[in-house]
């Protein structure tokens, strides 16, 4: 064998040695969403109207083997009732620090930026016949992956001050 050939096999056999030592990472499969808390946010006055936008709190928490890094999340708000999404947020929820197994990220908030305005006290607005709840759905991918769905609800009628 010559010499160019078997260093090119040995730096092969070397990286394939220390990427097996790495270990597989987790997927957004792993991931368990774990909620804190869901309202609408005061967002204060616009245009001369009260404003609340649907927002929630959560954490993940990685109940696999291997730590999960690099997490992105699709949020996609809807009303009830209504065709096609009101607001989506894109959110990096993890970067190149993984989630170890076992352990979870601090809190993450995600609000909408579209909500509901009226001239109407906040608490009212939720209490009109008008209003309608709203269908939030969070798509998850670690890396390359498809999105996939983790975790889907309606948003808590409350008014959250922070």
């Amino acid at each position: 064998m010559s010499k160019p050939r078997t260093l090119v096999i040995a730096a092969f056999l070397a990286a394939a040695s220390l990427a097996a030592g790495c270990g597989s990472s987790g997927t957004v499969a792993d991931l368990e969403f774990v909620p804190v808390t869901s309202g609408y946010f005061d967002a204060g006055v616009v245009n001369g109207e009260n404003k609340i936008v649907p927002s929630f709190t959560f954490t993940l928490r990685n109940k696999g083997t291997a730590p999960v890094s690099t997490i992105q999340l699709n949020t996609h708000f809807q009303a009830e009732g209504a065709d096609g999404t009101m607001d989506e947020v894109l959110t990096r929820a993890v970067g190149a620090d993984a989630i170890e197994p076992g352990a979870s990220t601090p809190p993450i908030t995600v609000r909408a930026k579209v909500g509901y305005t009226s001239l109407a006290s906040r608490a009212d607005m939720l209490t009109n016949n008008l209003f309608r709840d709203v269908r939030v759905r969070v798509f998850g991918k670690a890396g390359s992956e498809q999105w996939t769905l983790i975790h889907e609800f309606v948003v808590d009628r409350r008014i959250l001050t922070q």
